[in-house]
């Protein structure tokens, strides 16, 4: 009934992240862009960063549409709790059978593996989604294991502000010159608010057929704030 009564072939508004409807606004585009031009640079660490509901994960679903395919790539979409847990995930996404190994082992076998790719030239690109869960030790045993000055190695890391901020803690200073680049995402701005909406609802369907009038774009304008997980 819904979609019959705007002309729409799909639900525009789903919570659950979706590639196809990421919207160019100047903060996205411009994420998406760096994330592009880091893929073809030297490896190290990219810090995605922004708050709850900016659209995070869009973005980066987004971006591996754009990978070459000799790209091994490996994501986790929640951050794991432990440095095993963390280290088993990654293994099992490059094929491995990692159950029966211990921590050490762990560790050994994810450098060895990175260090192969590295000789044959082939690039690997790692993705931590919320990262700021992972716990210090976690996160500096990952970045440890896959050696973040490797010149084949992207890591990802994304997440709020608060991997920010503990990226940049003291516990953190080996690494940090390993830190190639900073993508912060904001929220729409007002005037984007109205050109978010329509183009969810013609990426649906609506063929410019517009459903919001001035005064319901305002209204949640100013109730979300712009986040577009809200807005959705």
């Amino acid at each position: 009934m819904y979609l019959q009564r705007f002309g729409l072939r799909s639900l525009p508004f789903r919570l659950s992240p979706d590639s196809a409807f990421v919207f160019p606004s100047s903060s996205h585009a411009a994420a998406l862009d760096t994330l592009r031009s880091m893929l073809l640079g030297p490896g190290g660490i990219t810090l995605v960063t922004g708050p709850a509901g900016v659209g995070k994960t869009t973005l980066i679903d987004r971006m591996l549409l754009d990978i070459p395919p000799s790209t091994a790539v490996a994501r986790l979409n929640q951050g794991l709790p432990t440095a095993i847990a963390l280290l088993q995930g990654l293994l099992m996404q490059f094929g491995y059978a990692p159950f029966h190994l211990t921590r050490a082992e762990l560790g050994s076998a994810l450098h060895t593996f990175l260090a192969e790719r590295e000789r044959m030239g082939e690039p690997t690109l790692v993705i931590v989604d919320e990262a700021q869960r992972l716990d210090g030790q976690a996160l500096i045993e990952l970045l440890q294991a896959t050696n973040p000055y490797s010149s084949r190695l992207h890591l990802v890391l994304v997440g709020n502000g608060e991997l920010a901020e503990r990226m940049d803690g003291a516990a953190m200073t080996p690494i940090q010159t390993a830190i190639r680049t900073r993508i912060t995402l904001t929220p729409l701005r007002p005037d984007e608010v109205p050109r978010y909406l329509q183009h969810r609802l013609d990426t649906a369907g609506a063929s410019g057929k517009p459903v919001f009038d001035a005064a319901a774009v305002d209204m949640l304008t100013r109730v979300t704030a712009g986040l577009p997980k809200f807005l959705n």
